[in-house]
């Protein structure tokens, strides 16, 4: 196909696109573009960016429109097939579900591998670890033992080992929020912050710290 349009660039014929996306705003951070222009895909991929006029067999009118890079969300919680059809309608290409993200990666691509409308990944969650191996009753986020009670440090091995394990079957990081698990580190005086429950005051913790010295020393 690129070949077929270079010769007929050198012979003086426009070329015919599969597809051109005619006067849209062109929005292209890596290149700091940003005006109106034209574009010419051809095999599924951009040929020519320009001011010229193209022809295309289909044509997209994109006239008062902005035209992108799909965008990327780094911190997305709505993984399912009809909020990944609403991202693409906001032209969200891919979401990330890096801060809650699972207690079982593995489990979490297989629930996707039919394919979905959009990229996705999912990070190996510390909070979703935790809640595991603490057994708390949370369905999305912990409302027992694992807010409230520091982890032993049997737990924290347990932490770790899930950890690890999640970052082989393919997570894209290690989730974690300090606001939604009182018990993971150091924290101001009770006067001044509490929980999500205000019947349950902050309590110092060091297993967080403990998980992460752990994962360093063996990444």
């Amino acid at each position: 196909m690129m070949t077929a349009l270079l010769l007929a660039l050198q012979l003086g014929t426009p070329p015919v696109y599969d597809r051109v996306i005619l006067g849209g705003r062109v929005v292209d951070p890596a290149s700091n573009l940003d005006g109106v222009r034209n574009i010419g895909l051809s095999g599924g991929r951009i040929a020519v960016i320009t001011t010229r006029g193209l022809r295309g067999r289909d044509t997209i009118d994109a006239r008062g429109l902005v035209v992108a890079p799909g965008f990327i969300d780094l911190h997305a919680h709505g993984d399912t097939p009809e909020t990944y059809r609403f991202y693409t309608l906001d032209g969200v290409t891919t979401a990330l579900e890096l801060e809650l993200g699972t207690s079982d990666v593995a489990a979490w691509y297989r629930e996707r591998e039919a394919g979905q409308r959009i990229n996705y990944g999912v990070s190996i969650g510390h909070i979703k670890v935790r809640m595991a191996v603490m057994h708390d009753p949370g369905t999305r986020m912990p409302v027992g033992d694992a807010a409230y009670r520091p982890a032993t440090p049997e737990q924290v091995a347990e932490i770790v080992k899930g950890i690890e394990a999640g970052l082989r079957e393919g997570a894209v990081d290690i989730g974690a929020g300090r606001p939604s698990t009182c018990t993971l580190s150091p924290a101001p005086p009770v006067s001044r912050r509490r929980c999500r429950s205000p019947a349950k005051p902050v309590r110092p913790c060091t297993s967080c710290t403990s998980i992460v010295r752990v994962l360093a020393r063996r990444l």
